[in-house]
């Protein structure tokens, strides 16, 4: 068998299931879950950014300026259950973390607090839940995205503004995950583009 699944429930549930993949003959881990492992905060946003966010991201006011993680609900919340998983499955670094509910692009390289590598980390956007393009208002959220990815030094890149899916391609020895955009949600006619390819090799970060 060339790759492995493994489901698990982030920061709450049973972290031990991991474990068990020494009894698996695999050479990918693949671990699908709903929120990001990535340690993710934000640079600090100026007046014109907290003046224009949507509703439901009013909170961002409160942890401006002081570092805080951009979402305690996902591992940046629980990261004693964060390290305690990454410790865990120190027998591979072959491992991709795939986190579904983000609204976001993102892909990142993860490490334990020791900055010991343990796989690579790609989250997918939403196709019609709003994301970071709505919740900043009307702003151009590019200027955004590079500053995240620059004060997050594992995070390799980010898109705030297109809705889409991403695929992954696994072979035995290497690997391609492709973001996809779509340019309507409101159609049952729309155009796709690519908005970033990923090659994924054993052992090594995603650049």
């Amino acid at each position: 068998m060339g790759r492995g699944l493994v489901y698990f429930n982030s920061g709450r549930g049973d972290i031990s299931v991991p474990l068990a993949l020494s009894s698996f003959h695999v050479f990918w881990n693949v671990f699908g879950q709903q929120v990001l492992i990535s340690k993710v905060v934000l640079p600090p946003l100026p007046s014109e950014v907290l003046d224009n966010l949507s509703p439901q991201a009013t909170f961002l006011k409160y942890i401006n300026n002081l570092n805080l993680p951009y979402n305690t609900d996902a591992w940046d919340g629980y990261p004693a259950d964060r390290e305690r998983f990454l410790n865990s499955i120190n027998t591979s670094s072959n491992n991709i973390f795939l986190a579904g509910d983000t609204h976001n692009c993102w892909a990142g390289n993860i490490a334990n607090n020791s900055g010991i590598f343990k796989g690579v980390e790609f989250g997918t956007p939403s196709v019609s839940s709003p994301g970071g393009s709505e919740e900043f208002g009307e702003l151009d959220v590019r200027p955004l995205e590079k500053a995240v990815t620059k004060i997050n030094k594992d995070l390799v890149w980010t898109n705030f503004r297109n809705r889409g899916y991403l695929t992954l391609k696994l072979k035995q020895n290497s690997g391609q995950v492709s973001f996809i955009g779509v340019n309507t949600v409101k159609n049952k006619i729309f155009e796709r583009s690519v908005l970033r390819t990923f090659s994924l090799n054993p052992k090594e970060k995603i650049i």
